[in-house]
């Protein structure tokens, strides 16, 4: 007796009876298989492409640019709170946390208020 072989993709028990070149339970599996294999083939292109490319790193902020950032980050966050009150009723409560919580942190580091 043959041992159990199971699907490449989704590790489910192949029939005992299939076929020595079956690797997946079903089309289903061997599609989603094949899409992975695809995709996969792609991000390593790319990948490759990027290959030993460095990020530039940013320059250092003073204190003056990143006071005038958190300025804005702050004026953001205000007009957040004010479109807010316009928003749909599905948009409103998740600018209005948003804006809380920009507003929460800048004045726990006593940035704001």
């Amino acid at each position: 007796m043959m041992p159990a072989r199971y699907c490449r993709r989704c590790g489910k028990e192949l029939p005992p009876n299939a076929s020595p070149r079956m690797a997946y339970c079903s089309d289903t599996c061997r599609k989603m298989a094949s899409k992975r294999r695809r995709r996969d083939e792609r991000a390593a292109a790319i990948h490759s492409q990027y290959k030993g490319i460095q990020a530039p790193r940013p320059k250092p902020l003073g204190d003056e640019e990143a006071g005038l950032l958190i300025a804005e980050l702050e004026s953001c966050a205000l007009g957040l709170q004010a479109a807010a009150e316009a928003a749909s009723p599905k948009a409103a409560p998740v600018l209005t946390r948003v804006a809380a919580g920009v507003l929460s942190v800048l004045e726990s580091e006593g940035l704001h208020g």
